[in-house]
């Protein structure tokens, strides 16, 4: 999708638009416009795709939908007012113009909360994102909202129902780049912003009404500047996958909206950048000028990267749901699943897990799956391996501890006593406890990496579940994209290892850089010993959120040990990859050969 096309359709849209109280909608296209571009091929190409729809009421692609269907605002409930008492709701005259256009209830752009979201009869009242000047209120209905949204558009994406996605993230977009925009950077009508607002008042520099009046249009500083003219190009830019599952992904975004927004009021408060070109541009009559976008290019390039990463990552979260479902193509037996049985209660924390059967097969081998989430995230229920049931295994997938409930080395112990617990139990779900494989994605590829290679390690056992008697070493190691070194990686992903909001960072319970020593403890490659089982280990060549170094270097200190390993990159993939045949005889074949 070239650019010149995208500016072809934009063109024609500027040139009748005057500024209005509604011009940053023109810099929400370029923005979006701008994400669009970075997207993978295979998402570009089905967007590129031409479709006919009730709104528009003739042919267009799904990339014009999404840049220009959002322009016009919802309406909303008001934040606050300056007394920072209850909040008034001030409705304007047509809440939710889209639902009526389309004649049925359409996401807005703003959130209200879960029990509002999914409509029958009247439509809801809403609040725009961020309007109050609690900031912990504010992130909490940022990954509250987020959260909403990464769940309805890979929803929508796994449904092949394109359209539908392009709605959400239409919205979700307009709503992450309202919060950057000059007049919505703020938080609703709060001290900050009066403080300011005075200031260039008292300077000449702002009609006396200011926007405190209720009706900002033409007399605050901030209100018309629409961006037309922003030069937003992120090129080359790569789009990194937020989190592996919504939770954590809603997290990691709440934190850099607000970074967004921080750099956003320092660059809009510059008296002698974007403040002076505004006043020399006699801002008062112009909606936008190059004085003034040239700095509104500095904030909107860095909201367009985080609207290419929410993109992506809702599209990641779609195809690794398509994998993670029962599959049984290919297969000879039926599958039996056994859904929701507890094996432990850590800190009064119940941990589950599902087991899958092949149906009439006596005393199959095992697999023990470790979901993945960055270890803050993701479910059990999302088995990427179930489908090896119809191939003659026991497949149980487990539970562990959240790093926001226990840093480590609560999970490993939580793994080692789910497998010590399968083994006792082994009679009565009818599999062989001799013959198991653990296996695991992301979080759960380093989870699985490390119970294959520290065996036996008294300081990782812990105690959970009981069972002391069994042993958690396994046969062999199944690992997707997982983490391997956290002291290497934190040389080239320092944002994932030594930031508050990286997910090795909570894992281990502070920076990397900080904690050397704890850090090697929660590395598999700390314990790489010629007794440890045979490795498979599956990664994307592109994989931005655990770099394939970490499997080349585990593959390493196998090799250099005399182990059994093989590395299979995956070209072009990124963090997780649609389910597909080259992938399941690799991971057969191992199975085979390690536990029959």
């Amino acid at each position: 999708m070239s650019r010149v096309f995208f500016f072809s359709i934009l063109s024609s849209v500027l040139l009748s638009s005057a500024p209005s109280v509604h011009a940053w909608g023109v810099g929400h296209r370029i923005i979006t416009e701008a994400a669009l571009e970075v997207m993978p091929a295979a998402l570009k190409q089905r967007w590129e795709a031409k479709h006919t729809n009730d709104y528009l009421g003739r042919e267009a692609s799904l990339a014009w939908y999404v840049c220009n269907r959002f322009n016009m605002h919802p309406d909303w409930v008001d934040g606050p007012a300056r007394s920072e008492e209850e909040i008034e709701e001030r409705m304007r005259s047509k809440q939710f113009v889209y639902a009526e256009l389309r004649g049925k209830a359409m996401p807005p752009i703003t959130y209200a909360g879960p029990d509002r979201m999914e409509w029958e009869g009247p439509r809801p009242k809403t609040y725009h994102y961020f309007t109050f000047p609690q900031e912990e209120l504010n992130r909490e209905f940022a990954r509250k909202g987020s959260r909403w949204y990464f769940k309805k558009i890979s929803e929508a994406f796994l449904k092949k129902d394109d359209l539908l996605a392009a709605e959400y993230f239409g919205a979700f977009a307009h709503a992450i780049q309202d919060r950057v925009s000059p007049f919505h950077v703020w938080d609703g009508y709060t001290r900050e912003r009066e403080a300011f607002e005075d200031l260039i008042s008292e300077q000449g520099l702002q009609a006396e009404a200011g926007s405190r009046n209720g009706n900002p249009a033409g007399s605050s500083l901030f209100w018309s500047v629409g961006g037309q003219g922003m030069d937003v190009s992120i090129s080359g830019y790569e789009p990194e996958l937020l989190a592996s599952s919504p939770d954590p992904a809603s997290r990691v975004f709440a934190d850099r909206l607000f970074k967004n927004r921080e750099f956003a009021k320092k660059v809009y408060t510059d008296q002698e950048g974007f403040v002076q070109a505004h006043l020399n541009d006699d801002w008062k009559d112009k909606g936008s000028s190059k004085a003034t976008d040239q700095f509104m290019s500095q904030v909107a390039t860095e909201n367009a990267k985080l609207t290419a990463d929410v993109l992506y990552t809702a599209f990641v979260l779609a195809l690794s749901a398509s994998v993670e479902v029962v599959g049984e193509e290919g297969g000879e037996y039926e599958i039996e699943r056994k859904n929701d049985i507890l094996f432990a209660q850590p800190d009064g924390v119940g941990l589950l897990m599902d087991i899958y059967l092949p149906k009439g097969l006596e005393n199959p081998p095992l697999v023990m799956f470790i979901h993945g989430g960055g270890w803050q995230g993701g479910d059990r229920r999302r088995c990427r391996l179930g489908w090896l049931a119809a191939h003659g295994y026991a497949v149980a997938s487990v539970e562990y501890r959240m790093s926001q409930e226990r840093v480590f080395p609560a999970q490993i112990e939580d793994c080692k006593g789910a497998l010590r617990w399968l083994r006792a139990n082994a009679e009565k779900y009818g599999y062989d406890a001799e013959k198991v494989v653990v296996a695991g994605t992301s979080a759960g590829g380093h989870l699985s990496q490390l119970m294959g290679t520290s065996g036996d390690v008294k300081e990782l056992e812990g105690d959970v579940a009981g069972n002391m008697e069994e042993s958690s070493r396994v046969q062999g190691i199944i690992a997707y994209y997982g983490a391997s070194d956290f002291v290497k990686r934190s040389q080239n992903q320092p944002k994932k290892t030594d930031d508050p909001s990286g997910s090795a960072y909570r894992l281990i319970g502070g920076p990397v850089k900080e904690n050397l020593e704890k850090a090697r403890f929660a590395s598999p490659a700390t314990y790489v010993s010629k007794d440890d089982p045979p490795l498979l280990m599956l990664h994307g060549a592109k994989d931005k959120t655990v770099f394939l170094d970490q499997s080349e270097n585990l593959e390493k200190l196998y090799h250099d040990a005399g182990l059994d390993v093989y590395l299979h990159v995956e070209e072009n993939a990124g963090h997780g990859w649609n389910l597909n045949v080259e992938e399941k005889r690799l991971v057969l074949e191992f199975l085979d050969r390690v536990l029959k």
